[in-house]
């Protein structure tokens, strides 16, 4: 709700003024599409992601690049090239929910899921549920190379690390560290295609016929660009990276637990001792 409004507010306005703008809104505008979004797209991109990344390492060793498809020796680039094809897919699934999320929470009047689809609908047919799919498709891919790859990287280097200490550091000391780290580099990467994504959302309520001021995630960036600055694309960047950082510690926290409980199960039914890698 709070990134949303900033990126949309008039040049000059302050964080604080677009938190308390929020606040009446209510913060929790938009709670069951954006329910509705996480459950689609979060789910989509990590169920696809280990799939992705362990089809392209035995695709390597077939074709001859690679010795093996160990899974602790994979570079950054191959993590995040799995990662930016499962954020992609995710993203053109629940770009239908990401719009109606962007016109929800910016409307300046509470309006209900089935009345901005019927507006969507209305204004631009069903391409309008898809307008700013390149900002969001470009968004997710960078996001998903950015966040599931570079936290696969680093957690699994960090538990490398970790291990050789004479006293290593618990578990979850290692993920969240990843996730702190993960939350700035993916928040630095990705903010200009987030504000673009919203620019051009927020262009699909417009009637048909009605000039649009952006037409394409690029064109967006450019016009402004030059127009504006390269402050007004990061302008959100507290509240986007406050987002960032609670969903990814959340997110990989709860994933990275359960894995590591199942894996520990497994290794305790064999008679063997886990160690994390």
């Amino acid at each position: 709700m709070w990134k949303n409004n900033v990126l949309i507010a008039p040049r000059g306005t302050s964080q604080m003024d677009t938190f308390l703008e929020t606040r009446q809104k209510g913060f929790y505008r938009g709670f069951t599409t954006g329910l509705i979004r996480q459950t689609v797209y979060a789910t989509s991109r990590l169920g696809l992601y280990p799939h992705i990344r362990r089809g392209l390492l035995e695709s390597e060793v077939r074709l001859g690049l690679k010795d093996n498809s160990d899974i602790t020796r994979a570079s950054l680039i191959e993590r995040a090239s799995a990662a930016a094809v499962s954020g992609a897919v995710a993203s053109f699934l629940s770009s239908p929910v990401d719009v109606c999320l962007v016109l929800q929470t910016t409307n300046k009047e509470r309006v209900s899921l089935p009345a901005i689809i019927g507006s969507v609908w209305g204004a631009s047919g069903v391409k309008g549920f898809w307008r700013g799919y390149g900002a969001l498709g470009t968004r997710a891919a960078i996001g998903g190379a950015s966040q599931i790859g570079v936290h696969d990287h680093i957690l699994t280097h960090l538990r490398q690390y970790n291990a050789r200490r004479a006293t290593p550091f618990q578990d979850n000391w290692v993920i969240n560290t990843a996730s702190f780290c993960t939350s700035f580099i993916c928040t630095v990467v990705s903010m200009p295609f987030e504000y673009a994504r919203v620019q051009l959302s927020m262009e699909s309520k417009k009637p048909r016929g009605v000039p649009r001021r952006y037409t394409s995630t690029f064109q967006c960036l450019g016009r402004v660009l030059r127009e504006e600055g390269l402050a007004t694309i990061y302008s959100a960047f507290f509240p986007f990276w406050c987002k960032y950082l609670i969903h990814i510690s959340v997110c990989f926290f709860v994933l990275e637990y359960g894995n590591r409980e199942l894996r520990a199960q497994k290794a305790r039914a064999q008679g063997l001792t886990l160690v994390l890698t």
